[in-house]
């Protein structure tokens, strides 16, 4: 048997339990199938294709009964670097980024909903000889990334960088900083736009110093990304952007300066919210 603890926080209530999977839910693609059977919300579902895979993680695309889209996430959760369940290698990621990247996820969608995918389900299986993975069900916001869209050119860039500063507008109101906002972690479906990857999610409680410079490195981080898509006007398209943002017409070239960076200045300010989220509790 292959031992599934589901983590659930659909409800006001949190609560934690032991399943079974039979043996034959170890291979392949077919572990994902026997999880879904298994799932408090019991949103059954089928895997239809690999959406994207990496060094840490395999994202496949699936629908429910009632033909809704999903994706599923799956992370290596071993004690050592092992193969995922299409048979490549991944490196392992800690058990408590993991957990804390749910957590985030289930609050931003409480504090700012609309902003990042809804999270459907999320459970971490455990298996024989120390295997186990991270598994996060969630609704299907899109196929392609900002950068893919901006870089295209199929979609005005204006339109769109309005949408992603009114999304961050909203999750900095919200108390939230996104933590690594590059045009990789914008999901477009034009005209919309969702944010992915809650892994470096911060959520404060107050307007203090450290909520400041967060929030300034989470535009900083965009900026610079849509200034490294050499076709578009960047310096014109940042300036709209933190227009939209502050909600002032007085936000020029100067301003886009301020925050276009090295990349010896980008990985200080790096380092310094990584700092500033070490010592923040979620």
């Amino acid at each position: 048997m292959v031992e599934v603890i589901v983590e659930s926080h659909l409800s006001a209530v949190t609560f934690s339990c032991v399943l079974g999977i039979s043996a034959a839910a170890r291979a392949g693609l077919n572990v994902c199938d026997a999880i879904s059977q298994r799932l408090p919300s019991r949103k059954r579902y089928s895997i239809t294709d690999v959406r994207g895979r990496g060094s840490y993680g395999v994202v496949l695309a699936g629908r429910t009964d009632e033909d809704a889209g999903v994706v599923a996430k799956l992370v290596n959760l071993s004690s050592a670097t092992g193969m995922n369940v299409l048979g490549e290698p991944w490196f392992v990621t800690d058990i408590k980024s993991f957990r804390r990247e749910i957590v985030m996820l289930h609050a931003v969608a409480l504090g700012a909903p609309g902003i990042f995918p809804e999270i459907l389900d999320a459970c971490v299986v455990k298996g024989g000889a120390g295997v186990s993975f991270g598994f996060v069900l969630m609704r299907d916001v899109g196929t392609e990334s900002l950068h893919a869209v901006l870089a295209s050119g199929r979609v005005g860039a204006r339109r769109l960088m309005q949408v992603c500063a009114q999304l961050l507008k909203s999750l900095h109101a919200s108390g939230f900083v996104h933590g690594d906002l590059h045009t990789g972690n914008a999901i477009c479906e034009p005209p919309h736009v969702q944010f992915v990857d809650t892994s470096r999610t911060v959520y404060f409680g107050d307007a203090s110093v450290d909520c400041k410079v967060a929030k300034l490195y989470d535009l900083t981080v965009l900026i610079n990304s849509v200034d490294d898509i050499a076709r578009l006007d960047s310096m014109l398209l940042c300036s709209q952007f933190l227009q939209e943002y502050y909600g002032s017409s007085s936000a020029g070239v100067a301003e886009v300066n301020d925050l276009l960076c090295t990349p010896e200045q980008m990985r200080e300010k790096r380092e310094e919210f990584v700092r500033i989220l070490e010592k923040t509790s979620l």
